[in-house]
């Protein structure tokens, strides 16, 4: 199967997209370089927009039961992804729900 390329996927919501070959988060002309574990938060947020995802969720997708990681590292990069979607100037933001989890949303 040689001739099979694997697809740089670009997921786009409102402003944001999020780009699968580079691990870009871009809006507009700004543009961040994510780290594997965040770029896999912000995916599973992108692929789920207005839909709220717990931590336990999160932290089963991304890095699975076996993983050494405490739930913090949910927390962590939530937080750092809000930081991130702040400097680039994006209108969508990570609300929380409290004791239920996060949603990607859009603001009006």
């Amino acid at each position: 199967n040689a001739g099979y390329v694997m697809q740089d996927i670009l997921l786009k919501l409102a402003d944001l997209e999020l780009d699968s070959g580079t691990f870009e988060l871009i809006c507009g002309r700004n543009r961040v370089t994510l780290n594997r574990r965040a770029y896999q938060v912000m995916e599973a947020f992108m692929r789920n927009p207005r839909v709220i995802i717990s931590p336990e969720q999160m932290m089963e997708r991304i890095w699975g039961w076996d993983s050494e990681a405490e739930i913090h590292v949910v927390w962590v990069n939530v937080s750092f992804l809000r930081k991130q979607l702040k400097q680039l100037g994006s209108r969508t933001y990570i609300r929380t729900l409290r004791g239920t989890g996060y949603s990607l949303e859009e603001q009006r």
